[in-house]
């Protein structure tokens, strides 16, 4: 029992000195067309808060929140949207120690959310989301940068508003840029 205790002891001490970050992203996109009244709008936003894993400071690990947002308006009688609230786990590995350049692996198992079109219906799944990004170094612990990251978010569950659940299969998938702003504390 004092080994276990010592043991835990030592693991929260080491992870103590962990540094901290915080980093946030968006993408907006539009798309419109006036000859068949066509209009396409996608938002993707997220925050990340992590603390570093290893002397070196270069692994980050720690939670993801994003909201995804797809519109699509067509002729103005098909009109669709899809709103979701993304949770889970995140990592950030640097691949130098000014952390400019890094790759990032996210695994959303909450997604839930909305879908709005014919039908309005509560929608349940999972996401992940993948990239690569440069960060430029514009102060001590304050980055500005972008991203090109792959996401896709897996929908299994629509449930209407009666209360009636049916499985399905949907994917939304996406390479999209991201503006990101870090902010490193020591």
């Amino acid at each position: 029992m004092k080994t276990l205790c010592l043991i835990i002891t030592l693991f929260f001490s080491i992870n103590a000195l962990a540094k901290l970050t915080l980093q946030t992203a968006l993408n907006y996109t539009s798309d419109t067309d006036n000859d068949k009244t066509f209009e396409y709008t996608r938002l993707n936003g997220s925050l990340f808060i992590g603390a570093s894993i290893g002397k070196k400071d270069r692994l980050y690990l720690g939670q993801n929140v994003s909201q995804f947002t797809r519109t699509d308006n067509q002729d103005d009688t098909d009109s669709a949207e899809i709103s979701v609230l993304e949770i889970g786990p995140k990592m950030v590995y640097y691949f130098n120690d000014t952390k400019t350049v890094y790759f990032q692996s996210t695994w959303n198992p909450y997604a839930q959310g909305d879908s709005t079109g014919a039908e309005s219906k509560e929608i349940s799944g999972w996401s992940y989301q993948v990239g690569l990004g440069y960060q430029l170094r514009v102060s001590r612990g304050f980055h500005l940068g972008a991203s090109l990251n792959y996401h896709a978010l897996n929908i299994s569950e629509e449930k209407t508003s009666d209360g009636q659940a049916t499985e399905v299969s949907k994917t939304y998938s996406s390479i999209l840029p991201m503006i990101e702003l870090a902010l490193h504390f020591r």
